[in-house]
């Protein structure tokens, strides 16, 4: 139950602050031991107890994990049967699983609720139990370990052991040839993901288009709209209102002209022939009164009066017909506006519905906003066309997609050639730790590096440390001639600071010479470190550093997201523009570099000349 708490409180721990957790034991971080040699407990002290792991390292699988080991997992055996604790230090998801067949399956997830669970159903160790302890940054390709996975303990036959020996120096000099090609495979790999990222990027402008021209034939119905029907749905009930007032108004005046045709033609006419007959009555009886008198000059007038009634009387009968006239077309033209506000509202109204049923909505009321929308993506779209002709990203997206074909197609061959080659999936660092604890055990000494278990077997001088840097430099050297990489202007300098880093400004240049050899100018009026400070353990920081820096900041990468830790918080980023864009790898890789490198430093001085 202990080991579980260990865990838990391993997991706290590396979730608060796992770069500085993890930062002094990346180097030789536990990948797995051997069946009955360490404990969980010892596994998950040496991974998380800088003093204790510097105390059972060499007890340990050395194994280097990835750029940013934010996942782990304990895989152990209880009980003869496997179970993996899998868990996410940033977000605290746990999961437990139980091996069936090839796979895990889960029987328990949550957080740490699903450990603090395992304290209780979990109780280390009982005989046969084994544990490893992995770290990884893909959490859909979980490992899953073996049970042994260097297949040694102290019982196996030394000559075993030594054909086991053999084959691994085999393999060992066979990664030294193909060296070359898995640099060019890094190479390659790097150049496919910078097109592959600019190929997405392209699409995703295809997408886009794609996606708002979609939108717009969706919306088609509102193309040539009517402003007033937008109106209409806009102040739908203000306009209904206003239509209906108005409507009253027209039948009002409707209503009114035909009360006054009605009245106009009910007059009575016969007043006109009563006046007529009163007016020629008059006139008669004053022209022939005064005749029959023979009062002759008032007969004169009265018929003149008789005359003069007659046509007053026509053009009074004139007048009134004309009038009847007008209130009649009046009365037709006040119809007529009534029929046809009539028509246009009830059409208005017909299509208004039509459309809001095309359209799919509930309201007459969002046609403002979607014909508002409908303009936003017209103009998205009109953009969009005019960016992918400016840019040229027809062409570009086919020459993009050819390009990465053949890309791929060269990756894949070189990698089955190194797969055929015996490769895998092995790192040197892995092989060379097989080696070194293969060549104790042969030698009969349980702990001590590997130089000195390589003078105790015999082993070929190409494997000896000083062998090894010299082949890492002139690999080095190599790169940068192939690359046509600046090592005057550009490397060196980088370098310098690297190694800077680690000796403590001691230098004033490290400089890598084309023919792969390495030059350490001591900075005036700095104390010259030991020789035995800087025959190996200099000549091995540079080395990988030149390794490093050649062969993975030269990639293409496109962006620069990184924040450099300490001790690297003073490189120039000029420099490393000038250089290409380092990747997350190159600087998890340096700063083992750089923590190795003190390491070393720190054991060749002696307890006395520690750094500070």
């Amino acid at each position: 139950m202990q080991y579980v708490e260990l865990l838990i409180q391993g997991v706290r721990r590396f979730t608060q602050s796992h770069r500085l957790t993890l930062a002094g034991k990346r180097v030789w971080l536990a990948g797995g031991l051997d069946r009955g040699r360490t404990t969980v407990a010892t596994l998950l002290r040496a991974a998380f107890d800088p003093d204790y792991f510097e105390a059972v390292r060499e007890s340990l699988i050395p194994w280097q994990p990835t750029q940013d080991a934010s996942r782990f997992a304990l895989i152990f055996q209880h009980d003869n049967q496997t179970w993996r604790i899998a868990c996410d230090a940033r977000s605290g998801g746990t999961v437990l699983a139980e091996r069936q067949g090839d796979q895990f399956v889960p029987v328990a997830q949550g957080g740490f609720d699903v450990l603090d669970a395992c304290t209780d159903r979990f109780d280390f160790p009982a005989p046969g139990d084994w544990a490893q302890l992995y770290f990884w940054t893909d959490a859909a390709a979980p490992l899953i370990a073996a049970e042994d996975d260097l297949g040694l303990n102290t019982d196996i036959d030394p000559e075993q052991l030594q054909e086991r020996l053999m084959e691994l120096q085999t393999e060992r000099q066979l990664l030294d040839g193909m060296g070359n090609a898995q640099f060019q495979l890094d190479d390659l790999e790097n150049e496919l993901w910078s097109l592959e990222e600019e190929e997405k990027r392209i699409e995703a402008i295809f997408a886009e288009l794609q996606n708002v021209e979609a939108e717009i034939e969706k919306t088609a119905a509102l193309e040539n709209l009517d402003d007033n029907l937008i109106r209409r749905a806009k102040e739908q009930s203000r306009i209904e209102r206003q239509e209906e007032e108005q409507r009253i108004t027209l039948e009002q005046a409707v209503d009114a002209a035909k009360e006054a045709l009605a009245a106009a033609e009910a007059r009575p006419m016969w007043h006109h022939d009563k006046l007529f007959l009163g007016i020629a009555g008059g006139t008669l009886a004053g022209f022939v009164v005064p005749v029959v008198l023979k009062i002759y000059p008032l007969s004169l007038v009265g018929f003149a009066g008789a005359l003069g009634g007659i046509p007053w009387i026509l053009l009074q009968y004139r007048k009134h017909e004309q009038h009847v006239e007008q209130l009649r077309q009046g009365l037709s033209d006040a119809e007529s506006a009534l029929e046809t506000f009539s028509s246009t509202c009830e059409r208005e109204r017909r299509e208004l519905d039509e459309l809001v049923g095309s359209l799919g909505i509930l309201d007459a009321k969002e046609i403002p906003k979607r014909v508002e929308a409908r303009s936003g993506l017209l103009r998205k779209r009109d953009e969009l066309r005019q960016r992918i002709a400016d840019e040229g990203l027809s062409e570009k997206r086919e020459t993009i997609r050819q390009q990465a074909e053949t890309l791929r197609s060269r990756v894949e061959r070189l990698n089955a050639q190194l797969q055929d080659a015996g490769t895998g999936q092995r790192d040197v660092t892995q092989i060379d730790a097989e080696i070194a604890q293969i060549e104790r055990a042969l030698a009969g000494k349980p702990s001590g590096g590997a130089s000195a278990a390589v003078a105790a077997t015999g082993a070929s001088p190409a494997q000896t440390p000083e062998a090894r840097i010299a082949a890492m430099l002139t690999s080095a050297a190599n790169i940068a001639r192939r690359e046509s990489t600046d090592l005057a202007g550009v490397v060196n300098p980088i370098l310098t600071k690297v190694v800077n880093a680690v000796f403590e400004n001691r230098f004033r240049s490290v400089e890598l010479a084309p023919d792969g050899t390495a030059t350490w100018i001591p900075a005036s009026g700095v104390e010259p470190l030991p020789e035995r400070a800087i025959d190996r353990s200099l000549a091995l920081v540079t080395a990988a550093a030149a390794q490093i820096v050649l062969a993975k900041a030269c990639a293409q990468v496109r962006s620069f997201p990184l924040v450099w830790d300490e001790p690297f918080s003073d490189l120039d980023d000029a420099l490393l523009s000038r250089l290409g864009q380092v990747s997350h790898r190159a600087l998890g890789d340096l700063q083992l570099i750089a923590l190795s490198g003190r390491k070393a430093l720190g054991s060749a001085l002696g307890p006395a000349q520690q750094l500070p």
